[in-house]
């Protein structure tokens, strides 16, 4: 019994209590009836916070809450010089490697890109395509 509204501005406040992810997952519940899954994820520390923050926010009247164990692949964030439209622009990326120092991946910082796409109205997706190019280059893969 929650609309659209409700679950999205609860997701909001929940990442403003520092939940790191919310998904909104639609799903059938009890006796057939539509309903949500809304997933959580936040250090162990903020559970009870969050939980009672979800249950104000969307009148659950559970939270489950599970821990896991969490692998974090080693990063680094790097800034960029690139050529664009006949200008020179920097922006962040994030290296991430495994164990063994080997590249996992190349990935633009996503709100430099977002706003850099705009400014020089360059579509998101070659902007972004062009970044991890000139990424790689400058990089020790």
């Amino acid at each position: 019994d929650i609309t659209g509204e409700h679950l999205a501005y609860a997701s909001e406040t929940l990442i403003d209590a520092g939940a790191k992810d919310v998904s909104i997952i639609p799903t059938i519940a009890k006796k057939g009836r539509p309903g949500y899954l809304v997933r959580v994820i936040a250090d162990a520390a903020k559970a009870e916070e969050i939980a009672e923050k979800l249950m104000m926010e969307t009148g659950t009247l559970g939270v489950r809450i599970t821990t896991s164990a969490r692998h974090i692949a080693n990063r680094e964030v790097i800034t960029i010089p690139v050529q664009l439209k006949g200008k020179r622009v920097s922006i962040s990326v994030k290296v991430s490697r495994n164990m063994k120092g080997q590249i996992i991946a190349v990935k633009p910082e996503y709100e430099e890109l977002r706003k850099l796409a705009k400014k020089m109205d360059i579509p998101f997706k070659r902007l972004a395509e062009e970044v991890v190019s000139a990424a790689k280059s400058k990089i020790k893969l």
